[in-house]
């Protein structure tokens, strides 16, 4: 090829690619690429306006003891957080101590993973100051009386009490320990110094001691706490009487009652019982007793008294007494039982009772015209007398019993049990025997018992002495009865000759 020939060549390739490269290019006659549509282009447009980095802000509670981070989730193909991006954002907001790393990669992993914004996460906390508390007494709390009732049992309310009874021995109070303080630091590393807590300071009364680090009672009683002294009283003083706050009383010491007994409530004490109402006696149990007014009985309750009692009236009520009763007004309808005797004060009148006394009795009148007459039993050791009740109650039974075991019918597998039995019941009623034998020696207390009457003995009254009666068969006025042991039988003489016999009855 010559070069004319050459040169076309060259220029007819020059001329096609000039064609070829126009021919890829678009309306608006730029060479490349194809434009995109306007579809694609918008599509773009937005993603490049959706392109938003992951984002932190951090904030603290007012007392800065927490601090928290709300965490925002990248958009479109933004940057998503890494941990340094929250600890600049903290370090820059103050908050220095008590980060907690574990939950700032959590909250941190949630919300890049997820694509959610997590909203005030607790990030970081402060260490509270602790308060210093100095050497103490702390007072025990006393057991509480609340109960829960149970479906097939009924909780009788009356057997608890809010009162602070407390043991012989008993743990009233324990001294604590120093605990020494720490000052707190905030979020924001701020010190915080600790505070000192104000401690009550007791001291020790009456019937407590120390025992190494405890406060004991060392009788039994109702503890005090006044002005911060600590003690306990052998007294307990119910001046708004027995009811549903103190429940039923038991008490190892003396109780003054100030108000009246609830229907129902009883008294137990060690100590005396002074009273000055009117005691109602659904149960009473004390070492003495004493009430200006009186004792009304209820139903089947009982005054039991180890001691002496001093009352102004009894009605209705069934008293024991293990030494003297002493009455000042009146005993009506009611059951006296004295170790030693019944003494009544001048212008009172017995009526429609029994008086049992085992060395005498001294009273003003006895029985009213048209009243029901009373019965007085002298001389007696009535503790023996009811143990020999019982013996004969028992005795009776195990007779009743013995003789249906000789008659029953049993198969021969059965005699030799029923054989045992019989010997057992024996034995038993041979037991019962012999104590019976020994009792009733003792039965006779006082021969010398007497019955003083300073006023009148009304026709009626029965009167015993040492298992030898008598029954008045008219009244008559200041007399004394007493067992001749010569002849055996009840005299009645003057109270003012008593070697006058005024009558006699065997």
């Amino acid at each position: 090829m010559n070069a004319a020939e050459r040169l076309l060549h060259e220029s007819r390739e020059l001329i096609s690619a000039v064609h070829a490269r126009r021919s890829d290019t678009g309306d608006d006659g730029h060479f490349g690429t194809p434009l995109p549509s306007l579809e694609e282009q918008e599509i773009v447009e937005r993603a490049a306006e959706d392109q938003v980095d992951g984002s932190v802000a951090v904030s603290m509670s007012d007392d800065e003891m927490t601090g928290y981070i709300s965490i925002y989730p990248p958009q479109g193909f933004g940057r998503a957080l890494g941990p340094s991006d929250i600890y600049e954002q903290l370090d820059e907001a103050g908050i220095v101590f008590g980060i907690q790393s574990e939950l700032v990669e959590a909250a941190l992993f949630v919300c890049n993973t997820e694509r959610v914004p997590l909203y005030s996460v607790e990030v970081a906390f402060g260490l509270p100051p602790r308060q210093r508390v100095p050497k103490h007494l702390r007072l025990l709390e006393r057991p509480s009386r609340d109960v829960h009732e149970q479906e097939t049992e009924r909780v009788d309310y009356r057997t608890f009490s809010d009162l602070p009874l407390v043991c012989a021995g008993d743990a009233l109070a324990v001294v604590e320990p120093e605990t020494e303080g720490r000052d707190g630091t905030t979020v924001t590393g701020r010190s915080i110094p600790h505070p000192t807590r104000t401690t009550r300071t007791y001291t020790l009364g009456s019937h407590v001691e120390t025992g190494g680090d405890t406060v004991l009672a060392t009788i039994a009683g109702l503890l005090h706490v006044d002005n911060g002294e600590i003690s306990v009283s052998p007294t307990l003083t119910l001046s708004q009487g027995v009811d549903y706050h103190t429940g039923n009383i038991t008490f190892d010491g003396d109780v003054v009652l100030g108000d009246r007994v609830a229907d129902g409530f009883t008294i137990a004490c060690t100590g005396a019982l002074i009273a000055s109402v009117t005691i109602d006696a659904f149960g009473v149990s004390c070492g003495s007793i004493a009430s200006c007014q009186g004792v009304i009985g209820h139903n089947d309750g009982e005054v039991s008294v180890a001691t002496d009692a001093e009352l102004r009236f009894v009605q209705n009520a069934r008293v024991r007494v293990g030494g003297t009763i002493r009455v000042a007004h009146s005993v009506l309808k009611s059951h006296i039982t004295a170790h030693d005797r019944v003494e009544l004060a001048h212008g009172s009148v017995i009526v429609g009772s029994t008086i049992r006394a085992g060395l005498g009795a001294v009273v003003f009148h006895v029985g009213r015209a048209g009243s029901a007459a009373s019965e007085i039993f002298l001389g007696i050791d009535f503790a023996v007398d009811e143990r020999l009740a019982i013996i004969r109650d028992q005795t009776l039974a195990l007779s009743k019993k013995l003789h249906a075991v000789r008659i029953a019918e049993v198969s021969t597998e059965q005699v030799r049990h029923l054989r045992a039995v019989e010997l057992e019941l024996q034995a038993a009623i041979g037991v019962l025997a012999e104590e019976a034998g020994e009792l009733v020696s003792q039965l006779d207390r006082d021969e010398d018992a007497t019955l003083a009457v300073h006023g009148t003995m009304h026709a009626g009254t029965y009167v015993e002495i040492c298992h030898r009666s008598y029954i008045a068969e008219r009244s008559m006025s200041r007399c004394i009865v007493r067992l001749d042991r010569k002849r055996g039988a009840i005299v009645v003489e003057s109270l003012g000759n008593p070697t006058k016999g005024r009558g006699t009855q065997t």
